[in-house]
């Protein structure tokens, strides 16, 4: 005779949590393959937009303006500044010792705002042991409305060419 305490099925019954594990083992391999697309669609299009907005933001800086100042006979002007301006913005670029300046508003490496500007050079004097000061440009060219100094960031394209048409002082 059977013993009616004695379980016929020796297997206990399944746990509610090995349920869910095994339909969720299956669902995830059941749809792998619409996984792996919709992963790689939405990679792509978070490449592709980041790609675009890199691309935008780099054409969104305001342009750097660089140049030389030179004599009509080659020699670069040595000293002083040259500064851009228009009726909403300025930029000054320091001279180095051989011609070249970059333009900048607010600190070095800024850019100029996109614009036309008319400029003139300040500061270029040489000063003798006794404080006095003799220009080193005509001066006409410490004025923008006479120096003949433009700029056109849509024309001159970050490179601004300036010739003083006088020599040097002493050449």
């Amino acid at each position: 005779m059977a013993n009616p305490l004695r379980c016929r099925n020796t297997r206990s019954p399944p746990s509610l949590l090995g349920t869910l594990q095994r339909k969720l083992t299956h669902n995830q391999n059941a749809g792998r393959g619409s996984a792996n697309i919709k992963s790689f669609t939405m990679r792509t299009l978070t490449l592709l937009t980041l790609s675009i907005f890199t691309l935008f933001c780099v054409g969104c800086g305001d342009p750097t303006v660089t140049g030389t100042v030179k004599f009509s006979d080659g020699t670069p002007l040595t000293g002083g500044m040259i500064v851009l301006q228009n009726e909403s913005s300025q930029g000054i670029g320091e001279l180095r010792h051989d011609g070249t300046f970059t333009v900048y508003q607010y600190r070095p490496g800024d850019g100029l705002k996109r614009g036309k500007y008319t400029g003139y050079i300040s500061g270029a004097v040489m000063a003798d042991d006794f404080g006095n000061t003799t220009p080193l440009v005509p001066q006409k060219y410490t004025d923008a409305s006479t120096s003949g100094i433009v700029y056109d960031t849509d024309v001159h394209k970050g490179r601004l060419e300036i010739v003083i048409d006088s020599l040097p002082p002493g050449a």
